[in-house]
């Protein structure tokens, strides 16, 4: 007489993760064949997009395989006055420790280098200070204004404003 032992068709305790917990029956140790187990992220974690946060008790007794469904993410990067977020990065929404971004000068700015300027997720979870290497186009002298005159208010770079006259007469 062959008799099965108590723990056939049973997965056990579900995998443990870094930064994720089951949501329910968290002591619970029996799980038969069929068994699903969702978790949710611990504080300071959020969801992975895209991935599963569910795995299931198979037959032989074994978990589905289950990447981690959570991490530590930076926010969105830090927005700058002189240059976006480029195309490929505006389209992330995690940013694990590590992550690197990169920017583009914005209108009226041109590069001062080889390189664009970038920022990485650091592990407090806040993005490094990106390098200022965009600064604002100049304009140039506008010349003379026959009939009439110009103050400068600010400087002749990109957005520079002026006060324009006419002589009297």
């Amino acid at each position: 007489l062959r008799r099965s032992s108590p723990a056939t068709g049973d997965c056990g305790s579900p995998p443990l993760m870094t930064h994720s917990r089951p949501s329910s029956d968290e002591h619970a140790s029996s799980f038969p064949v069929g068994s699903r187990v969702t978790y949710t992220c611990i504080e300071g974690a959020i969801k992975i997009p895209g991935r599963s946060d569910t795995v299931e008790c198979l037959p032989g007794a074994r978990w589905s395989k289950l990447p981690e469904p959570c991490g530590r993410s930076c926010a969105a990067p830090t927005r700058l006055r002189f240059a976006a977020l480029s195309k490929e990065d505006e389209r992330i929404n995690f940013f694990p420790v590590g992550t690197n971004v990169s920017y583009v000068c914005r209108p009226g700015y041109e590069n001062t280098s080889e390189s664009s300027p970038t920022s990485t997720c650091l592990e407090n979870l806040v993005w490094s200070e990106a390098a200022e290497l965009c600064r604002r186009r100049s304009c140039g002298d506008p010349g003379a204004l026959p009939g009439g005159g110009m103050v400068a208010l600010t400087d002749l770079q990109f957005g520079a404003r002026m006060n324009v006259f006419c002589d009297d007469g």
